[in-house]
């Protein structure tokens, strides 16, 4: 059970960093330390002062493009929208037509999403969907798909804020709460497009949860 591990790992962490030293040359594993902090750990606190000191020996400019896109993900962690888009607009800037771009405008337009920006959001997708690698363009195509099919109109709401909110729920870990939002979506916006794509969503919060009877009967109801 990884919960079970973390402290072993972060350990280990620890003991690689006090035995490599904090430098240029363990810049990778101090990102992948901050990644662990905020994902695993739920300390973004520690993980944005770990990015700090990283910014500030990174000596390339991918390096320092890496440490700035871990940031960026550790601030949308802690709700920080605009701060994270500084920086990730700073490594898109930067690259241009560079996977590091790509990833950058991918984050965002995830980000823009988050708040409910969905019209920013879907006008970075769009460009990513036809240009970026295979990855990247899968990601963002389906991310497109998901606001297209339910931005609201008129006014009207479709029920994908509410999503976006779950979402994003989704991304901080707190999967018990984002669960609760999506049985509201489901329940409230019953026959609308977005019903479905809340199901499915659940549905992987389920199986993450080891909940596999919820799980199958999600996936059922999407298949009807």
């Amino acid at each position: 059970d990884i919960a079970n591990k973390e402290p072993e790992l972060d350990n280990k962490f620890k003991s690689v960093l006090d035995q490599y030293g904090i430098s240029r040359k363990t810049i990778y594993i101090q990102l992948a330390y901050a990644d662990f902090l905020t994902f695993q750990r739920n300390n973004p606190e520690e993980a944005i002062s770990v990015l700090e000191k990283a910014l500030s020996l990174a000596g390339s400019k991918f390096a320092k493009a890496s440490v700035k896109l871990k940031l960026g993900e550790v601030l949308v962690f802690t709700r920080k929208f605009n701060k994270a888009l500084i920086y990730f607009s700073q490594v898109q800037t930067k690259f241009k037509n560079h996977q590091l771009a790509q990833e950058a405008r991918f984050k965002v337009a995830q980000t823009s999403y988050f708040k409910s920006d969905f019209t920013w959001a879907k006008a970075q997708l769009k460009i990513l969907k036809g240009s970026a690698t295979q990855l990247i363009a899968n990601d963002a195509t389906e991310l497109f798909l998901t606001i297209s099919d339910n931005q609201p109109s008129d006014s009207i709401p479709t029920g994908l804020k509410e999503y976006a909110k779950a979402d994003l729920l989704a991304y901080q870990n707190k999967n018990e709460e984002a669960i609760n939002i999506l049985s509201e979506v489901i329940t409230n916006y019953k026959n609308q497009p977005i019903e479905d794509e809340a199901l499915f969503k659940q549905a992987e919060l389920y199986v993450k949860k080891e909940k596999f009877d919820e799980a199958i009967s999600n996936f059922e109801k999407v298949l009807l």
